[in-house]
């Protein structure tokens, strides 16, 4: 349906162009359906959740690329029932594991009461897990991770209606 192929060191440039892409991706993967405002609002908000997670972990000098600058791919295909949003970005260990602390946990089958429990308990530093937590928790969209060799891949499935 639509795919980006971004540099890292530009999209990097500014934390603005994590709800820029977003917006943008956003409104044209809902542009036809039938609640249009409704489903770029929900993709764009968790779409710009992990951008967000790459804009502050990805690193511009970082990623383990072979040839060439660092890309940030975003692919997003659809069914008639979802929109399926592949994030791909190459990653060395660092950047991977830093993806992996911030998804992990998200198949806890009490997600609702963890993400409450962390409000109850007073968010006081920033915890990099939190909007996932709520994605899932809250939404029922739980980001999926999959590392391939020098490279990790950020999947959402978003319902489309």
């Amino acid at each position: 349906m639509i795919s980006l192929r971004l540099a890292l060191a530009g999209f990097a440039e500014s934390w603005s162009h994590c709800g820029a892409v977003a917006d943008y991706v956003a409104r044209y993967a809902a542009s036809d359906r039938f609640d249009p405002e409704g489903l770029t609002t929900r993709l764009s908000s968790f779409l710009n959740e992990v951008l967000e997670l790459i804009y502050a972990n990805h690193g511009a000098d970082r990623g383990g690329a072979k040839e060439g600058p660092p890309v940030l791919a975003i692919d997003v295909t659809r069914e008639e029932s979802a929109l399926h949003v592949a994030c791909a970005l190459p990653a060395d260990d660092a950047v991977a594991s830093a993806f992996e602390r911030a998804l992990a946990g998200l198949d806890d089958p009490d997600l609702r009461s963890r993400y409450r429990d962390g409000f109850d308990a007073g968010l006081d530093e920033a915890r990099v897990e939190a909007p996932f937590l709520e994605m899932a928790g809250v939404h029922g969209i739980a980001p999926v991770l999959n590392r391939s060799g020098d490279h990790v891949v950020v999947r959402l499935t978003i319902p489309a209606e």
